[in-house]
């Protein structure tokens, strides 16, 4: 699910969606695997949150 294209969604919560997104990638490129689930997660909250508002 894209946060971004989500109804509702402001600014802040966009930077905070491209923002863990950003650190997730890090975390993969440097093999760091079990912090790349952590920051999927953050951003599968963040998206809950706002499918939750919109529905």
């Amino acid at each position: 699910m894209e946060v971004c294209a989500l109804p509702g969604v402001d600014a802040s919560a966009r930077a905070d969606a491209h923002y863990l997104a950003g650190r997730g990638a890090m975390a993969v490129e440097l093999g760091h695997l079990p912090a790349a689930r952590q920051e999927l997660e953050r951003l599968r909250g963040l998206a809950r949150r706002f499918a939750a508002a919109g529905a």
